[in-house]
This record gives structure tokens, sequence and C-alpha cells, in this order.
């Protein structure tokens, strides 16, 4: 049988295949025509017989596949962890970039390309200008550290009013913006009224001692568009609005006024 598949592979020109055996000793013998392009004559034309026993086969094919998945597993987990370290290499300087290093809150450079994006179409918004009352005073006093300490509490209040709507800046120094969009001057007033208490209720007892000048917030309050379509400009009306604030006593906001 083995000698007639080899005969007829050679003569057709095509792979023929017999089997001997049943079970585990099944064998497979297979004929392959080859044409060998480095003989010429009558050994140009060969045949090549591949013998296998298929239980064998099977049991090599499933060992390589079990191999083939580990291998796939981790070079999947090991590019996982790579990806997830250069992430972090990267994202942590771009965190830095665009967010104040003290008190967690977006920075100027942030602000700027808020700006920068919101420019063209700022729609109905409202813009707090935020300051801290008697922190000069106060840091002057005891120094950086405790207006540092000062800082922190005032961004960790600020992050409690973050939301859908809502974008909170360190401009620098003990000044703040909130810019919330879709609001009435209604819902910004009690946004500002809750903002103060929760100022007041927080650093109520947290001053050095009984003579320290009260630390407490100062908001200006601008409406885009009744005041301005442009963000310098609402700046400079909240400022105004803000300047206000401090002049009537501190600890309270003021809305622009022309």
């Amino acid at each position: 049988d083995r000698e007639k598949a080899f005969e007829e592979a050679l003569g057709s020109g095509k792979t023929t295949e017999i089997v001997d055996g049943e079970g585990e000793n099944r064998t497979v013998y297979r004929y392959v025509p080859y044409v060998s392009e480095y003989d010429t004559g009558t050994t140009q034309r060969k045949v090549i017989e591949i013998t296998y026993n298929e239980n064998e086969l099977d049991a090599l094919l499933d060992e390589t596949r079990r191999s083939f998945v580990i291998q796939i597993v981790i070079i999947i987990v090991v590019t996982t962890l790579i990806a997830s370290l250069i992430s972090r290499w990267v994202s942590r300087p771009m965190y830095l970039a665009y967010h104040d290093c003290l008190t967690g809150l977006k920075n100027r450079a942030a602000y700027e390309e808020f700006l920068q994006e919101k420019r063209s179409d700022s729609g109905k918004l409202a813009y707090l200008l935020l300051d801290l009352d008697n922190f000069k005073a106060i840091n002057d006093t005891y120094g950086h550290d405790t207006g540092d300490e000062k800082l922190k509490k005032t961004a960790n209040i600020l992050k409690q009013f973050e939301q859908k709507g809502v974008e909170i800046f360190r401009l620098g120094g003990d000044e703040f913006v909130m810019i919330m969009s879709e609001t009435t001057i209604e819902e910004t007033e009690q946004q500002a009224k809750q903002l103060i208490a929760k100022m007041n209720e927080t650093f109520q007892n947290f001053n050095c001692s009984e003579n320290d000048p009260q630390l407490s917030v100062s908001i200006g309050i601008a409406f885009a568009p009744d005041h301005g379509d442009d963000y310098d400009e609402l700046y400079k009306k909240a400022d105004a609005a803000l300047y206000m604030s401090k002049e009537k006593g501190k600890n309270q906001y003021c809305i622009y006024e022309e």
C-alpha cells in the first residue's frame, strides 16, 4: 500500500496519504511530490515521505498550544506593566504642568489654556474672583508654612464645590477663580454664600492666637454676557467687584455694577 501510494504521488504529482493501524497505533503516511532545482534527469522528480503518529502529533500540538498561550499571557502582562510605568512617568510631569503643586488645583497655565479653548464661545456663565482676607498678615506674622497650610485648607474647601460645569483655578498667591457655566444669578449667589460660610466654619478655630485677624474670603462676581463676553473683561469686572467686597468690610461677595 505504501509503495502504491508512493508511485501514485510520483506519477500524478499530487499528494497521497494512507493510514495504517488503529487507536494509539494509528500511523499516517503522506507522500508529497517534489521537483528538485538542484538535480537533473530521473532524480529531479522526487517524493517526500512524511510519517507520523496522530496521537503523538496531537499531544505535541497541545503542548505547543499551551506554550503559546502562556507566552501570550506573559507578553500581555509585561506589556501592561511597561505601559503603566510609562503612563505614570509621562502623566506626572503633565499633571504638574497644569496643576498647582501646593493645593492640587488647576494652575495659571491650565487657566490660560482654558481661556484659549473657551474664548470664542463663553455663553452664559458666572465668573467669581476670590481672595483671602488678612492672608498677608497671617503669612507675614507666622511664616510661609502657616500660610501654605491656610492655602491647602482653602483649596480643600473649593474642591467641595467642583462639579460638572464648574472650573476652579489658583492664579497665584491667595487669588482663586471659579467659573460656573450655565448658571443663574440666584444659583451663583447661593454658591457664594455657601462658600463664605464654609470658609468661616473652617477658619473659625484655626487662628494661632485670639489677636490674629480672622481669615475669611471676599468674592467679586461678574456675569457673561451681562458684563462682557471676553474673559479678560470679566476678570476686570470681577476684580472691581472684589475690591468693593473688601471696601464694605470683607468676608462677603459683591456682584459687579457699572
